[in-house]
């Protein structure tokens, strides 16, 4: 993602084994994944790798303004999926 480009500190996965040492002796109930603004190129492929850590919950970014388009095919029907949005000004 080119805004971690070069940064030492961020340029890197955290995954669970990375939350899991943050965490040692903490009780987690789950974990809300959020995405925030993303490239669009990787804005799907960030979304997948964060199913991957099987969060309890993930609130991906998807532009809404482009309607449907926005979203896979898979999703496109699915009653599981729910979307909200700012209201404008």
């Amino acid at each position: 993602m080119p805004w971690l480009d070069g940064d030492v500190v961020l340029e890197h996965p955290f995954g669970r084994p990375e939350f899991a040492q943050a965490t040692e002796g903490l009780t987690v109930d789950g974990i809300v994944y959020v995405q925030v603004d993303v490239t669009p190129a990787y804005g799907l492929l960030e979304a997948r790798w964060a199913a991957a850590q099987q969060p309890t919950a993930i609130v991906a970014w998807a532009p809404l303004e482009d309607g449907q388009w926005c979203a896979p095919i898979s999703m496109r029907s699915s009653t599981s999926t729910r979307a909200s949005r700012a209201s404008g000004g």
